[in-house]
């Protein structure tokens, strides 16, 4: 894993600019197939990074100093992150990051998601990836009247047509306390505070595109599906599930939504055959919305290839090269990318498969290892593109 940490963390010092029409490439030291950072449509895509030494404290502002050089090299900086996820391997260790967070963003910080999850380094503590403003873009936080800052990030930040908000968990948005309850109460607290925030900021939520949705048990999926269906009567939001821990020991699901204004076109991934493809009515297969299209969470196991990371990373490419093409994007557009694996010892096998695929000038990309809510299931990848 030596070369990992090298290419996660010390892979500004070797950024070039690869440019592919609007989109800028920031590539790391090309050991991984990811880049250190894309920018693309006013907005900054910086991979997950961590760091190999130290305990939390240490290891965290480590992470935050080599975005923060990451954020420079691109024409942006941290006072420009709109939305941060965090994968933090241990969930005691929630208060230490935090208390390093909150040195680097003492006000106006990013939104931010915060989830327990074994990382692909053994000695790692802490990833973070980030979105950020473009210098001189809109980064305009959202507050609703009477809601509690007592947290270390903004609810939601407004970046032009864009909406970035928080995980949210069952809290009370003007106490912060915990609401407790089965999977089906804490998914209406979220969605009632979700509909609060998104009034707030001029949003709805048929102006959700993409959502990330955090379970703490893989028997509570049909729960949360019962309660969040509702919510998205036309045109369901991309969507990602997947099974991790969370640092509240209280909460059962964390929802991370991501708005945009703008007319949507709902893209269902076709069949091997060409034909069209059958909507679910979960989620979208993509969403297709303005410069940029927001891919669900898309695996690759079928019955010929249980156990095959190679395969189904292949097989899931596969799905989502259809998908793309469907929407008029390539894969040239990709400038986001998060990769759930079941188990961190197909890291290699899945990165031998993506590498070819893609070839090169790669998305920034996050690789995390979780549960996934598909049978049999190894990897999962969901995408961003933006043209």
């Amino acid at each position: 894993m030596r070369g990992y940490f090298t290419a996660l963390l010390f892979s500004v010092a070797c950024l070039g600019v690869t440019v592919q029409g609007q989109r800028q490439v920031f590539p790391g030291n090309g050991q991984l197939p990811f880049s250190a950072a894309t920018k693309a449509d006013g907005l900054i895509y910086v991979s997950g990074t961590l760091s190999a030494k130290g305990d939390i404290k240490e290891q965290t502002k480590g992470v935050i100093d080599g975005l923060g050089q990451t954020l420079t090299k691109a024409g942006s900086s941290l006072k420009n992150v709109a939305a941060a996820t965090v994968y933090l391997k241990n969930a005691a260790d929630a208060a230490a990051m935090t208390e390093v967070w909150r040195e680097y963003w003492p006000k106006d910080a990013p939104t931010r998601t915060t989830i327990v999850a074994e990382l692909v380094s053994p000695t790692a503590l802490v990833e973070i990836a980030l979105i950020a403003v473009a210098d001189g873009g809109e980064r305009a936080i959202i507050t609703p009247a009477g809601w509690s800052t007592a947290n270390p990030y903004s609810y939601a930040i407004k970046s032009g047509d864009t909406l970035f908000m928080s995980g949210l968990v069952s809290r009370g948005a003007k106490d912060n306390q915990p609401v407790e309850g089965d999977v089906t109460t804490q998914m209406n607290t979220i969605f009632a505070n979700a509909e609060e925030l998104l009034k707030a900021a001029g949003f709805t939520m048929a102006d959700v595109v993409a959502n990330r949705v955090y379970l703490t048990d893989n028997a509570a999926f049909q729960e949360m599906n019962k309660a969040y269906v509702p919510h998205y009567p036309k045109n369901p939001p991309a969507r990602a599930t997947v099974i991790v821990g969370l640092p509240g020991p209280t909460y059962k699901v964390e929802v991370t939504m991501t708005a945009v204004k703008g007319a949507k076109e709902m893209i269902t991934t076709p069949a091997a055959d060409g034909t069209p493809g059958k909507p679910s009515p979960t989620l979208s297969s993509a969403i297709k919305v303005g410069k940029r299209v927001y891919l669900s969470g898309i695996l690759g196991n079928n019955a010929d290839n249980k156990g095959d990371i190679g395969a189904q990373t292949k097989e899931a490419l596969t799905r989502i090269e259809r998908t793309l093409k469907a929407a008029g994007f390539e894969w040239t557009d990709l400038v986001d990318t998060v990769v759930y694996i079941t188990d961190i010892g197909n890291f290699q096998g899945m990165n031998d498969a993506y590498r070819p695929i893609l070839a090169r000038d790669f998305p920034a990309r996050a690789t995390v290892r979780t549960g996934l809510v598909g049978a049999d299931g190894l990897v999962e990848i969901m995408f961003v593109a933006s043209k």
